[in-house]
């Protein structure tokens, strides 16, 4: 019997992006920004500047920065043992360019937790006319239920029939659709899933 499949983003669900990039900026641009500052998705408006420059900065980041990223805390316990009944997608909004350093972050971490992963090219896109919405990976791999942090993907991907995890997070304080779950850890979600 085929294993039913769970679409798991990535940065902050189970790396640690922003606790990173706040130390990283404030350190090489002067802020002093801390994770709980992080009030909403534009960055820009989080670190003071224009979209132009955060997305340097955050290519910056990515290119020179990226090992810094630290496991959420009880990430990969709780995957290895949702692994026992799931199949484990990463599904994330990166581009495509950051595929190497996603990819090798994640075999270092969690060796082989996933099953896959799927980039939607959402973000500082090198390949805008690859270009997917959560929902979209969702209905093509067949997931059911997706984990993410971010309000948009999970009440997207929830309006469209597929239920959804939300990490809360201090940028997603808003309110939720039909089909969108609220947790506070992967403790939680794992309680849930495997009951």
């Amino acid at each position: 019997m085929t294993k039913p499949v769970l679409a798991v983003d990535f940065d902050d669900v189970i790396a640690g992006f922003h606790h990173a990039f706040t130390g990283f900026h404030n350190t090489h641009y002067g802020t002093n920004v801390a994770y709980e500052d992080v009030y909403c998705y534009d960055m820009a408006l989080v670190y003071g500047t224009d979209q132009a420059t955060i997305n340097t900065r955050i290519f910056e980041f990515h290119e020179h920065h990226h090992d810094t990223l630290e496991p959420i805390e009880g990430a990969i316990r709780n995957l290895r043992i949702l692994k026992q009944k799931y199949f484990l997608a990463l599904v994330t909004s990166r581009c495509e360019s950051t595929a190497e350093k996603t990819v090798l972050w994640k075999q270092r971490h969690a060796g082989d937790v996933f099953d896959s992963a799927h980039f939607g090219n959402g973000f500082g896109s090198k390949f805008p006319e690859r270009k997917r919405t959560k929902l979209e990976i969702c209905r093509t791999i067949g997931a059911i239920r997706l984990i993410d942090d971010a309000i948009s993907h999970v009440n997207l991907v929830a309006s469209g029939g597929i239920p959804a995890f939300l990490l809360d997070r201090p940028w997603n304080q808003e309110e939720t659709v039909p089909g969108v779950q609220r947790v506070f850890s992967w403790d939680e979600i794992t309680a849930h899933l495997m009951s």
